[in-house]
């Protein structure tokens, strides 16, 4: 027995695979955004702690 294609059903499930594409496609978006944010959070703790080194260094030396 030959099994019958529903068009429509294919459709569906096409529709639904693209909607979770988008879905996982926005995810992967949010998470880079994430990412760059936590990688400036640190970039700037490491910037301020260099400057607060810098700094104590210099109050040290000039006594």
């Amino acid at each position: 027995m030959k099994e019958v294609i529903c068009f429509s059903e294919i459709g569906a499930k096409s529709t639904q695979i693209y909607k979770r594409f988008e879905e996982d496609l926005h995810f992967v978006k949010l998470l880079h955004v994430y990412i760059r944010r936590e990688v400036a959070v640190h970039i700037s703790n490491a910037a301020n702690l260099v400057l607060f080194v810098a700094n104590f260094y210099a109050s040290v030396e000039s006594r």
